[in-house]
């Protein structure tokens, strides 16, 4: 694959800068061409920006190189479209960005099917819609999901520019601009099904 153990040198000790894995060998990394912005809440949170002489290493277990392992390779194309936009509509999605400002809205333990209108990720389970997707955030979101995020994690107002769409979801929208779909598996939590 296109992933490479990393260690950076410091005082004379060599260190693993994606920390270790739980038998003690180092997490690997996979470069990317390229930087993310890694600030919330701002207009440039969690955007790529191309680069030819900077690159970042995307750890294994984080959203870069989950979708890097799930396919969205952002240096390659599948069917002939470039799958950099797909790579970083994945990132979001991992993340659960939906305002596509980096803040993440992800909770821990959630199961999630993605898919794409390309056919490299096929929809392979009948879980609940939660958002249509694109290299900027949320495309728009279902009802179901806007409310969950509402009543249980108290966003009051989760972006200005996303709205509850009744129709979101429709295969049909991939032509339109959607890169990436994705619906959850329901989560116990606090004793109320998501």
């Amino acid at each position: 694959m296109f992933f490479s153990d990393v260690s950076y040198r410091s005082a004379g000790t060599w260190n693993p800068p994606c920390g270790v894995e739980p038998d003690g060998s180092p997490v690997a990394a996979v470069a990317l061409a390229g930087t993310w912005d890694y600030s919330q809440d701002t207009p440039t949170g969690g955007s790529w920006s191309p680069s030819a002489s900077a690159f970042t290493f995307g750890c294994r277990h984080t959203a870069l190189a989950k979708c890097v392992e799930m396919g969205y390779k952002p240096w390659a194309s599948f069917n002939g479209k470039s799958l950099q936009k797909y790579h970083q509509a994945c990132t979001r999605l991992i993340r659960a960005d939906y305002c596509g400002n980096g803040r993440p809205w992800t909770l821990n333990g959630r199961l999630i099917n993605l898919y794409d209108g390309i056919g490299l990720q096929g929809d392979t389970e009948g879980w609940l819609f939660e958002a249509e997707w694109t290299d900027k955030g949320a495309r728009c979101i279902s009802t179901k999901r806007l409310n969950d995020l509402k009543n249980l994690l108290g966003v009051l107002d989760l972006c200005v520019t996303l709205k509850e769409n009744l129709l979101c979801g429709a295969k049909s929208d991939f032509s339109s601009g959607t890169l990436l779909m994705d619906e959850y598996a329901g989560l116990n939590v606090l004793g109320i099904n998501l």
